[in-house]
């Protein structure tokens, strides 16, 4: 049920204004594993000259360090690709991706009852696979 939940929740785009990421995204998330449980694997966001770098919490150094885990700003297309097609009313979602993976931001309703939630899509597959994240540290 929480799988299903949060896979609706990603599939969300298109109908409401496009929320870019931004430097608020910025932090260190957990990965949550499919039954639930927060797992060990953290994430750290960071935004780049160029675009966004998402790279193992326990890395360090300099984004050239890492040409993989350099993210481009999603489009539109990218995120309706990614989420499986258009959202349900009320929802929309931002992605920033490179040919791996992406990380997107997923919004649902409108002020002041507003979720955020981050997922991470996982784009080696034939099926992209979506974990939910927690963010654990801001910047």
């Amino acid at each position: 049920m929480f799988i299903r939940a949060l896979v609706i929740a990603l599939l969300a785009i298109g109908s409401m204004p496009a929320i870019a990421l931004d430097a608020s995204d910025e932090g260190v998330y957990a990965v949550v594993h499919r039954d639930g449980h927060v797992t060990s694997k953290h994430i750290r966001l960071m935004h780049v000259r160029d675009g966004w770098l998402a790279m193992d919490a326990e890395e360090h150094g300099p984004p050239e360090s890492c040409p993989s885990c350099i993210l481009m700003t999603s489009t539109r297309a990218d995120v309706e690709r990614f989420m499986g097609g258009p959202a349900p009313d009320g929802m929309s979602a931002e992605c920033a991706h490179n040919s791996l993976m992406a990380i997107c931001r997923v919004v649902e309703g409108k002020a002041p009852e507003v979720s955020v939630q981050y997922g991470f899509v996982a784009l080696t597959q034939s099926k992209p696979m979506y974990l939910k994240l927690v963010r654990l540290a801001a910047p």
